[in-house]
């Protein structure tokens, strides 16, 4: 007696809610990457992003190179009304291209 296999191919049908898509998972990363560099951040997702607080910020990035970042990558507060806020994309290139310098003047 010998034996048989039966390959079944079965036909599911998902019904998604007219408000729902499915995208494939690159396409998914892509959007939340473009979503979290959009709009601007503030101290507290600097904070989360870069492991540091409000003060080492202004000690040693808003301070020393608030010439090459007020009005263009950061708005300082003004009036004792606000706080810092910086251009997500453009903050994490000046960070990296002035990483070395930063380290200086932390002492790393």
């Amino acid at each position: 007696m010998s034996e048989s296999t039966i390959t079944i191919n079965p036909t599911i049908k998902i019904d998604l809610p007219t408000d729902k898509i499915i995208v494939s998972k690159s396409e998914y990363d892509e959007l939340v990457k473009k979503a979290d560099m959009s709009g601007w951040w503030g101290l507290d997702e600097l904070e989360k992003r870069y492991g540091h607080g409000r003060k080492w910020f202004v000690d040693n990035v808003f301070a020393p190179f608030e010439r090459k970042l007020r009005d263009r990558i950061v708005m300082y507060p003004y009036g004792g009304k606000s706080t810092y806020w910086v251009k997500p994309k453009e903050f994490v290139y000046f960070m990296d291209m002035h990483f070395s310098e930063i380290c200086r003047k932390v002492g790393a």
